[in-house]
């Protein structure tokens, strides 16, 4: 599927999730260490759905996935996630806490902003 073409997997790491989801557990707080993050936009531009990439979020390599108004990182590393992290990471039995962030102050903003002028400059 093209929508998922930057998500790619060794080996090792494809067997490791696929187990994970097979025996349903979601392992532990630095396991796939999920964080929902909302963006606060009054001009609806969050709402453009991107393919899903790879990134790094202090050297901890992250899957990063885009839904209307919303992104979800993926800890894809064995590496802990940082700490600043910890309160918004999705466990269970734990409330949910959703990173609440201003869309126009964010690196997706930009680049919005710069996929607008490339199609206008076509």
């Amino acid at each position: 599927m093209k929508f998922f073409y930057n998500i790619n997997l060794s080996p090792d790491e494809n067997a490791i999730f696929k187990d994970s989801i097979n025996i349903k557990d979601p392992g532990g707080r630095d396991f796939f260490s999920p964080v929902i993050v909302r963006y606060r936009d009054e001009d609806g531009l969050s709402s453009v759905m991107a393919n899903p990439f790879k990134s790094y979020l202090r050297g901890v390599k992250f899957f990063r996935f885009y839904f209307s108004g919303f992104q979800c990182l993926i800890k894809c590393d064995s590496q802990k996630s940082h700490e600043n992290l910890f309160p918004f990471i999705l466990q269970p039995d734990h409330p949910l806490r959703v990173l609440d962030l201003p869309f126009r102050e964010t690196k997706e903003f930009r680049n919005v902003l710069d996929a607008i002028k490339d199609l206008e400059g076509e």
